[in-house]
């Protein structure tokens, strides 16, 4: 690995099967897992840009997804963009993959592909924004749709607010909430009721507490570990427990210690 790597996710993928690598401005490029080639534990590997023919390594993968069958119509990938933008589109709408990749998803303006998630339709969803509340709601008022098309709004945003993180929940969990000054909490998923697609949600953290925005929201359990990075270049792991559980109107207590001028920028759950 090279200095400060280190592993983001781990997932199986079959020999026959694809791997489907989603951009932030709504492409889709596809890796035949034939196609990544083999080598030693100890090998850096080599980057996913240059096995990804036509991928531009200025449009930023945001999601990895590896699919056993393209022509499944039991799985959607469900698609979320920074501005709240949510859809759910069946994954047999990627059963006729192009070398240089296609459209997956509509966007708006100067919107863009926050994250994308496989789900088997019976989830919850939830989301997170930065400036601070959050919303719950089934999956199924998710609308299906086509590749090319937007979507629907997931959750509505004041001014310039943006979407931190999605869930998509199906088991007892806690959500994870890390801000930019470095303070996190664990919150129980049972104290965001749950409401309807396209609301403001619920506060996750205290108005006017700190003006700190939450970098990210991850659904963790006690046994995850998670990397946090600051804009100066600290990489620090942490144990999920090690992050106090507490309700939505706590502010939450120092995950990491950010000097002056720095700033937590991404948080990922660790493998």
């Amino acid at each position: 690995r090279y200095e400060e790597d280190y592993v983001e996710r781990i997932f199986v993928a079959r020999t026959k099967g694809w791997i489907l690598a989603f951009t932030q401005h709504g492409h889709c490029h596809f890796l035949s897992v034939l196609d990544v080639p083999e080598t030693a534990r100890s090998s850096r590997g080599q980057s996913v840009y240059a096995l990804l023919e036509g991928a531009d390594r200025k449009d930023r993968i945001v999601s990895m997804i590896a699919i056993d069958d393209l022509a499944t119509s039991d799985h959607f990938l469900v698609f979320l963009s920074r501005k709240g933008v949510l859809k759910r589109t069946p994954v047999a709408e990627f059963s006729n993959p192009r070398s240089t990749g296609i459209k997956a998803v509509g966007i708006r303006g100067d919107d863009g592909v926050l994250d994308v998630a496989l789900s088997d339709g019976t989830a919850e969803v939830m989301l997170v924004a930065r400036g601070g509340r959050a919303i719950r709601f089934p999956e199924d008022q998710v609308s299906i749709v086509g590749r090319t098309a937007q979507g629907v709004k997931g959750m509505a945003l004041k001014g310039d607010d943006e979407v931190a993180g999605m869930l998509l929940i199906r088991r007892d969990s806690t959500v994870l909430t890390v801000c930019e000054d470095g303070l996190a909490k664990r919150t129980p998923v049972s104290d965001f009721p749950l409401q309807n697609r396209g609301g403001m949600g619920n506060l996750t953290v205290p108005s006017g507490v700190s003006n700190a925005p939450i970098v990210c929201a991850l659904e963790v359990v006690e046994s995850d570990d998670v990397m946090v990075m600051t804009a100066g270049g600290q990489v620090i792991r942490a144990a999920a427990d090690s992050v106090p559980i507490q309700g939505r109107r706590t502010q939450g207590k120092p995950m990491v210690t950010v000097e002056s001028g720095d700033r937590v920028v991404e948080v990922t759950r660790a493998q």
